[in-house]
């Protein structure tokens, strides 16, 4: 009797002190939970400022959390709808974000070339043709912060934007090579108004799929036959690099 009469105490302490450990551990994670910082964007603004492809940003970072904001990376997509999917949308821009303190705001704002060439390799080939696009960002880019909530990091700009430049020139580079018939059957004539420096590469994209193919051009001809009757039917966009300068055309194959 005496034997069960400690074993029932010993069990009821046991049980206590695990009450109170749990009580203890809860209030501990509810407080540090608590002192997380929390970044969210309070507004945000985009304008083109006169130049051709130089788009001006700005966001303004609220933090409700308990606890300084650090700052970390933030991530710009191109996307074709409002929701950012990280593994469809291309990320074009990683920029520093700022320090938020607790319970104040902070200003991020910036000047992104869409149209300098090194950045125009990395785009979407929808950009360039006229077809709207939104312009999404992630305030705290791989989640290097932790926060109180990591679902309010997700902003995009309004309304959806269309650019104009031509791939990273000037328009009038449009005209400095063309691509005859258009539309055609998969085969087409490219035509120089003057001739092209040895060794330029046409690359063929097609905008749907992304996919592309690289025709090596050569010296010493202002036109070339091109076949390219092994293609779908569908929008492409002809690519030439030459003298540091990308030009394009948008042609059409269908039979």
């Amino acid at each position: 009797m005496l034997l069960l009469v400690a074993k029932y105490i010993s069990m009821k302490n046991y049980s206590s002190i695990l009450i109170s450990f749990a009580i203890v551990f809860t209030f501990s994670s509810t407080v540090a939970f608590s002192q997380l910082p929390n970044v969210f964007p309070v507004n945000d603004h985009l304008q083109y400022n006169g130049n051709p492809g130089l788009v001006s940003m700005s966001i303004t970072l609220g933090n409700n959390g308990d606890n300084d904001y650090p700052g970390g990376l933030l991530g710009m997509y191109l996307s074709l709808d409002t929701l950012l999917n990280p593994l469809q949308d291309s990320l074009i821009f990683s920029f520093s974000g700022p320090l938020v303190l607790a319970g104040d705001t902070a200003n991020f704002s910036v000047n992104a070339p869409f149209c300098e060439e090194l950045i125009f390799q990395e785009f979407p080939g929808y950009v360039f043709i006229g077809n709207p696009f939104y312009f999404l960002y992630d305030l705290d880019y791989l989640d290097f912060n932790p926060e109180s909530n990591e679902n309010d990091n997700v902003g995009v700009f309004q309304p959806p934007l269309t650019m104009d430049c031509a791939t990273g020139v000037y328009e009038t580079g449009l005209r400095q090579f063309a691509a005859y018939p258009n539309p055609n059957n998969g085969v087409f004539i490219i035509t120089f108004p003057t001739e092209p420096p040895n060794d330029e590469i046409i690359i063929i994209q097609n905008l749907l799929t992304q996919s592309t193919q690289s025709i090596q051009m050569s010296g010493h001809e202002n036109e070339k036959s091109i076949d390219c009757s092994f293609l779908p039917d569908g929008i492409y966009l002809l690519k030439l690099f030459s003298n540091g300068h990308y030009y394009q055309q948008k042609m059409v194959i269908e039979r």
